[in-house]
């Protein structure tokens, strides 16, 4: 074999490459053989499966909503001698998997809780008790109303219906 040639040849038998070189007849028979076809059933089967698991993961982050209560405070800013009066109904967004165990929690800790959103409200600046600084409020009751419950049981607080009034 001269300076820059590929080497030896290849055997070739048939148009094919022998076994024992390694060749497409080698390949077929390190194969495994074609295993039967799972039928449709199989893969539908495994699909239903997910779906099922799918489905359940998202009823359980389905939220529900419960009402924390209904609230009239009245309170006098510090900068100021007027008199205000604030009546908000308040709710909560609860997982449905965590559903029982807030009812639960929320049954033992009631007063707890609804003592510690008065406070939030009559600790509040008449800024934030203004419709445009709802958000504010609603975030210290949450956080307050957390750490009363076991868990983080409350992903969110809203006022169902809320006024402000001038007395």
């Amino acid at each position: 074999w001269g300076q820059g040639s590929p080497g030896p040849r290849p055997c070739w038998r048939g148009g094919r490459r022998s076994a024992a070189r390694g060749g497409r007849a080698a390949a077929r028979s390190r194969r495994p053989r074609a295993r039967r076809r799972r039928g449709s059933a199989g893969v539908e089967s495994i699909q239903q499966e997910e779906n099922i698991a799918e489905k359940k993961i998202k009823e359980e982050n389905l939220k529900k909503e419960v009402i924390l209560g209904k609230f009239g405070e009245t309170f006098s800013p510090q900068d100021t001698e007027l008199t205000y009066r604030v009546e908000i109904e308040v709710y909560g967004l609860v997982k449905n998997k965590d559903a029982e165990l807030f009812e639960a929690e929320f049954e033992k800790k009631e007063s707890r809780l609804r003592e510690t959103i008065r406070k939030k409200i009559r600790n509040s600046d008449l800024e934030e008790l203004s419709k445009n600084n709802l958000g504010l409020l609603e975030r210290r009751i949450l956080t307050e109303c957390n750490h009363q419950l076991s868990d983080h049981l409350l992903t969110a607080v809203g006022f169902i219906s809320y006024q402000l009034i001038e007395q």
